[in-house]
């Protein structure tokens, strides 16, 4: 389907254009350089909002820019369906997006290319030549009113977002990077209910005070520099045109995920105009070029809020030790009968003493775990978030369940984005023989308040895990599809314990077809090297995340078997091909835990579920702070052997 607003590449359209040289100009709009044009383009970018940028709707002809189509969608050169090709398609993956992405423009020259290779790119040659051409960049810092751009420095490439591509939130800024832009081609008449859209967020100003343990946030709106919604929505545009200044802690976008019909693409090209470099006029010196992503800086603070300690007044339970008959009754409304038998644990400690973590199925007591499972897919089709109610995999409403039964949305954006519960006042209980809920939030409160938090809990995760748990940090969580993530992070300094009960109903995802691309599946990463940026994972951490779990099938234990990048383009990156892919990856299924002990700097992650899955992720866990429990050796008193928590 094709309209006068977004025309498609048409081949015979195409071929009417002669291949030219890289040195002529390109074939600008017209109007693009008209001198009240530009004036008013440079008032509407002052005034602009969230924060300053520019939307030119017809940068170059339609001629030229069906022609580059042709070029970069190219077979030749053994590209399977446009990958490989001409341009060097290939798909890429971080914790922050999923891309398919060519080489760097830059690559267009006799000093990287074959020069029959570049006598078949003539258009995008061309292309690349006028928007680093000294006339545009003038025009761009005449829009603007930003600083000198470099000539030298070219960075940008050519973006396929297909169905299932998307890139979340991040302000570009890296190194000397002044401008970002995008140039959209998509490939077809483009809907809003197709997505793709780009995003762009408010930014918020950040406390003066500091926040500490006895000055804590009173919401993360106070602990972030960015908003959780978007505040203008730009929907991609055949040869529309936006940039804008990249500006640490307020250049904040994100790209909506595309879920257009299989074969329908979303196509751009995109980059960057960067500080001029040394030897170039208005070069800033060497300091510039040490200035760290924000995006990094985010993935170098704490992971988590504060963790609340037990009371003074509590008994450490001592590892090794077991369950009281008044602990094992308080459990046995929530817990599966098997999980609390003494053999049971026995063998769970040892394996965990192995692997330093557990997989555990069938976790809840039965009857707990039939209610919830039917709450909270009845919750899922209430809220509309069941793939049938979204017509099979369209984007709903950033507001949709915020506010509703005690959930609201957490962020910031920066870092993470799903609904949180509320912890409701005062402690509840389940009652097996009582009536049914009629919804999954009481009982979720329930385990957030009364159960995690117990004594009895704590006594049994010293009892698997051989530490003693000294504070913790609960949450309730529901990752939305098409809206919903956690970017990777972790501890600088300390262990922490994390115990994680997955309630996604249904079958699990990865025995499902087409499951493995869903995403919503958790992933431990091994600290990045010291010349990494730690911002994103390699391409292939995330191919291998994928499609693997948690590796030791002597670690899972189931009672059954017992008993029965900018607007458009990603960050830069390179592949390793020795990387051995995450440490641990859990897919969303029901009524399992994983329990783990994340050493110090090691980054977790929740990827972005993709608006094809089938509904929710929802779980409840959180992380303990740890200790370990030393003998005291005998004094000369002979006062005995005393017990003495310490950091692990």
């Amino acid at each position: 389907m094709t309209t006068k607003r977004s025309p498609s590449p048409i081949d015979n359209a195409a071929k009417k254009l002669k291949p030219s040289s890289a040195s002529q100009p390109a074939d600008f709009n017209p109007h693009l350089f008209d001198p009240a044009q530009t004036a008013t383009l440079a008032k509407e970018y002052q005034s602009a909002g969230p924060y300053k940028h520019s939307v030119v709707e017809s940068l170059f002809s339609d001629d030229l820019l069906k022609q580059v189509l042709t070029e970069v969608n190219s077979k030749d050169d053994g590209g399977e369906g446009g990958l490989g090709g001409l341009v060097g398609w290939g798909m890429k993956e971080t914790d922050i997006y999923k891309i398919n992405q060519s080489f760097d423009l830059s690559s267009l020259s006799p000093e990287h290319l074959p020069q029959e290779r570049l006598d078949k790119l003539p258009a995008l040659c061309q292309l690349k030549e006028a928007l680093y051409s000294s006339k545009f960049r003038n025009w761009v810092r005449e829009v603007t009113g930003c600083g000198p751009l470099s000539q030298k420095k070219v960075d940008g490439s050519t973006t396929r977002y297909t169905k299932g591509c998307h890139l979340l939130l991040h302000d570009d800024v890296i190194s000397t990077r002044r401008i970002s832009w995008i140039l959209y081609l998509p490939s077809s008449a483009w809907p809003t209910s197709y997505g793709g859209a780009l995003e762009l967020y408010p930014a918020l100003p950040t406390p003066d005070v500091p926040f500490s343990p006895e000055n804590p946030p009173k919401t993360w709106r106070e602990e972030t520099g960015s908003d959780v919604f978007p505040t203008k929505v730009i929907p991609p545009k055949w040869g529309q045109f936006v940039f804008f200044e990249v500006q640490p802690g307020k250049s904040y976008h994100s790209v909506e995920e595309v879920v257009a019909p299989e074969g329908v693409v979303r196509q751009s090209i995109s980059g960057w105009f960067h500080k001029p470099i040394e030897g170039e006029e208005g070069y800033e010196g060497p300091e510039q070029e040490g200035l760290a992503s924000s995006l990094q800086q985010i993935t170098q603070s704490p992971l988590s809020s504060v963790l609340t300690p037990y009371p003074e007044d509590s008994e450490v339970p001592l590892p090794g030790t077991p369950l009281t008959p008044d602990e094992i009754t308080f459990l046995k409304p929530y817990f599966h009968p098997q999980y609390l038998q003494r053999s049971t644990l026995s063998l769970l400690s040892q394996q965990f003493g192995e692997q330093s973590f557990l997989l555990l199925e069938k976790f809840l007591h039965p009857t707990l775990a039939k209610e919830l499972e039917g709450l909270i897919a009845a919750r899922d089709k209430a809220d509309g978030l069941d793939l049938a109610s979204r017509q099979g995999g369209l984007v709903p409403s950033m507001a949709v369940g915020e506010g509703v039964e005690g959930w609201h949305v957490v962020g910031p954006s920066t870092r993470q984005r799903f609904l949180s519960l509320d912890e409701p006042e005062g402690a509840t209980s389940f009652d097996p023989t009582g009536s049914p809920s009629s919804s999954p939030s009481p009982l979720l409160s329930t385990l957030l308040t009364t159960v995690l938090p117990s004594q009895a809990f704590r006594t049994w995760l010293a009892l698997i895990t051989g530490f003693v748990p000294v504070a913790r940090r609960l949450e309730a969580r529901r990752f939305r599809p098409g809206l919903d993530y956690t970017l990777a992070r972790g501890e600088d300094e300390e262990v922490r314990l994390d115990f994680r009960l997955g309630l996604t109903p249904g079958e699990k995802w990865e025995d499902k077809e087409g499951g493995e691309e869903w995403g919503g599946w958790e992933a431990y990463l091994a600290p990045p090297d010291d010349d990494d940026d730690p911002a994103v994972y390699q391409s292939s951490k995330a191919q291998a995340a994928q499609h693997s779990h948690a590796d030791g099938e002597e670690c899972s234990h189931d009672h059954s078997k017992d008993g029965e990048t900018n607007g458009d383009a990603a960050e830069d990156e390179e592949d390793d091909d020795e990387d051995d892919g995450p440490l641990l990856t859990s897919q969303p299924s029901f009524n399992s835990v994983m329990i783990v002990m994340r050493d110090a700097k090691v980054m977790k992650f929740t990827k972005y579920l993709s608006a094809a899955a089938p509904g929710c992720r929802w779980d409840i866990g959180g992380e303990w702070e740890i200790g370990a429990v030393e003998a005291e050796s005998d004094d000369e008193d002979g006062e005995g052997e005393e017990a003495s928590s310490q950091d692990a």
